[in-house]
């Protein structure tokens, strides 16, 4: 390992040792442990209690079957993943994956994550995230929807008790697509606009440690603008991207997707 102190290379090392095959959950661990390295110089007192060996354990790691029947009356059956990271400072707060990548290490390495993103929020959440390897590419809205009413069902009774924050959301809103093709170079490519309104629907009345109500998990209506596009190649190569503006009277927010896939 690459670290001065030898805790964090011996804690490193058993990470690695217990998730094995993981190397994206190795990387995000590894990237915190180097930035914290002089916090632990300083305060021994975080070795002696264990501070870090919690950090990176997660508390609980769900896995379920998703079963889900196609447009030809064929039953699929993918996996789903729900692990509650950390809830420290509040309950599970994140969201879900769906794309063929998804396994348990990727849901991992996200929980992680979004346990120190939440924590940045001065809100009272922990972290959480979760997921399935299911593909939402070429599938109709039909078993788009039976696979999240699948998902949904077994992932709320396996879940519901342990303090996830409850909230939904419902999105309307118009996608305009325009698909160019390139016979001769076998480049498929697509660009598109998408305007929407969000209106969410929040439980507004979380106990968290006495405190009586969470904010941000109210009912509020968003607007949103996201552009995005595709590249697919003739050899199973795609190069995919979107950039995203949510705005309302209390919210403001960008985010951006960047991402490579490859089929065979």
């Amino acid at each position: 390992m690459s670290f001065k102190n030898q805790y964090l290379n011996e804690l490193m090392e058993r990470v690695i040792k217990r998730n094995a095959n993981e190397p994206e959950f190795h990387q995000t661990v590894k990237e915190v442990l180097e930035s914290i390295e002089p916090v632990i110089e300083k305060r021994p007192d975080y070795i002696t209690s264990g501070v870090l060996e919690r950090m990176v354990e997660p508390e609980r790691i769900i896995k379920f079957r998703v079963p889900w029947v196609d447009d030809n009356g064929n039953v699929q059956v993918n996996r789903g993943f729900r692990i509650q990271f950390n809830s420290a400072i509040g309950p599970y707060k994140g969201g879900l994956r769906f794309h063929p990548s998804v396994y348990e290490g990727i849901i991992k390495f996200l929980g992680f994550e979004q346990t120190f993103k939440n924590s940045l929020t001065s809100l009272p959440m922990g972290g959480g995230k979760g997921g399935s390897d299911f593909d939402p590419q070429g599938k109709s809205d039909g078993e788009v929807m039976r696979f999240c009413q699948s998902f949904i069902k077994d992932a709320y009774g396996k879940t519901a008790e342990f303090g996830n924050i409850s909230n939904a959301e419902i999105e309307a809103g118009v996608k305009v697509e325009k698909t160019f093709f390139s016979g001769r170079r076998r480049v498929l490519s697509k660009v598109y606009v998408k305007p929407s309104i969000i209106q969410s629907f929040g439980k507004g009345d979380v106990n968290v440690s006495g405190i009586s109500e969470v904010e941000g998990v109210e009912d509020q209506t968003l607007a949103r603008i996201e552009v995005g596009g595709s590249v697919v190649f003739g050899e199973g190569w795609a190069v995919y991207g979107d950039i995203g503006y949510t705005f309302g009277d209390a919210y403001d927010a960008y985010d951006a997707n960047l991402g490579v896939n490859y089929s065979w």
